[in-house]
C-alpha cells in the first residue's frame, strides 16, 4: 500500500501530514546534486517527508499561534486576531508578511528528510552521560559516571535546520538557539 502524502497548502488542512511534496523535495535535492534522494522509491521519500515534518513541528516553539483549531500541523500561523476577529499576519525578520507556509519550512522539511536517511531525527544526545568509549566491533558503549554536574539530555537540533528556520521561531524546544523573531 502506497504512503499517501497530504501536503499542507496553507489553508489549515485537518489531515495534512507534510509541508513538502515529493516533487518539491526532488527539485530541492536535485539542485543540491543529491543523487541518493533521486534513487529512493516514492514510499521511502514519503515516509522521510512525514517524519521530517513531525521533527520540524516538534523541535521549535513557533512564532504566533495556529491559524485554525482543527489544522493537523503547526503551520499556517498568525500573530493574533484584531478587534474585528480577523487574523493578523506574522511578519518575518525582514519585515515581510508571512502567509500560508513559508518556503523556509518546506526547504527545512526536505533537508530533514534527507538527514533522516542516515540519522535518526528523534534522538536524545547522551541519555546516560558523556560517552567515553564506543567500540563498534563488539557493540560496546561506556558512559561517564553520572555526576552532580551532569546536565539532562536534550533533543538533537540539527544546525542546518535551525539556521534555515531563523526568524520563524521563538526558540527550539531543546538545544542551542541560533536566532529569534522580532517585530519592529
Amino acid at each position: 500500500m502506497a504512503i499517501q502524502l497530504i501536503v499542507e497548502d496553507g489553508t489549515g488542512l485537518e489531515n495534512a501530514n507534510t509541508y513538502t511534496s515529493i516533487i518539491d523535495a526532488d527539485s530541492y535535492h536535485a539542485a543540491l546534486g543529491r543523487t541518493t534522494w533521486a534513487e529512493l522509491e516514492d514510499d521511502e521519500k514519503a515516509a522521510a517527508l512525514i517524519k521530517a515534518t513531525q521533527f520540524v513541528d516538534a523541535s521549535f516553539t513557533w512564532c504566533g499561534a495556529r491559524m485554525f483549531r482543527v489544522q493537523a500541523l503547526a503551520w499556517p500561523r498568525h500573530q493574533g486576531l484584531d478587534s474585528s476577529g480577523e487574523s493578523i499576519l506574522l511578519i518575518d525578520r525582514d519585515g515581510w508578511d508571512i502567509e500560508g507556509i513559508p518556503s523556509a519550512i518546506k526547504k527545512a522539511v526536505a533537508e530533514a528528510a534527507f538527514i533522516s536517511l542516515d540519522a535518526e531525527l528523534f534522538t536524545v544526545a547522551d541519555p546516560n552521560g558523556k560517552i567515553i568509549r564506543d567500540k563498534t566491533d563488539v557493540l560496546e558503549t561506556e558512559y561517564q559516571a553520572e555526576t552532580a554536574s551532569s546536565k539532562p539530555a536534550s533533543p538533537t537540533i540539527y544546525s542546518v535546520i535551525n539556521m534555515m528556520l531563523r526568524g520563524l521561531y521563538d526558540a527550539p524546544s531543546g538545544g542551542f538557539v541560533v536566532g529569534g523573531a522580532f517585530r519592529g
